[in-house]
């Protein structure tokens, strides 16, 4: 298995998903596999803009550090995890590519998540395991949510810096 491809429909408009993807804080509300938290001490959304994030299982800190390559505004997000530090400070993964790509619909939205790069089969399958995970606690935390203000264009905008 040399890449993963995870998609999911949400019944939330397009550009609230987005902001699930973009906030550090909602962020780490979803996307850590079960057994797993997150916290995204750096999030600097534009292009060229770097990430950490660091997983915490009971076996310790899994740091990943990456660069966004390409941003379009709830359509898609194109990264560069540039390495992946393991709990006993190995190198365990680098220049993973994940293109996540959204797309709005009458009823809602979907996400699509296709990432490429991997050095071993195992490692492919823990990360097509671990988004299916991350999506069903996204799913579960957005069906009953209401719209998020701070989604809005004008917030995009400040993310973004203009």
């Amino acid at each position: 298995m040399s890449h993963v491809s995870v998609s999911r429909f949400f019944t939330i408009p397009v550009h609230e998903l987005f902001g699930y993807f973009i906030d550090a804080r909602l962020i780490e509300s979803w996307s850590a596999p079960e057994g797993m938290t997150l916290h995204v001490p750096l999030l600097d959304v534009k292009a060229g803009g770097k990430y950490r994030y660091v997983h915490t299982s009971p076996q310790g800190n899994y740091i990943c550090d990456g660069h966004f390559r390409k941003i379009i505004q709830n359509e898609l997000l194109k990264m560069v995890d540039d390495k992946i530090i393991d709990p006993d400070g190995n190198l365990s993964g680098k220049d993973l590519q994940t293109e996540v790509k959204f797309v709005s619909f009458a009823s809602g939205s979907g996400v699509e998540v296709k990432v490429t790069g991997f050095q071993n089969a195992q490692f492919a399958e823990e990360c097509e395991k671990g988004w299916n995970q991350c999506f069903d606690k996204l799913q579960d935390l957005v069906k009953d949510s209401g719209p998020h203000q701070f989604h809005s264009e004008e917030n995009w905008n400040r993310v973004q810096g203009a």
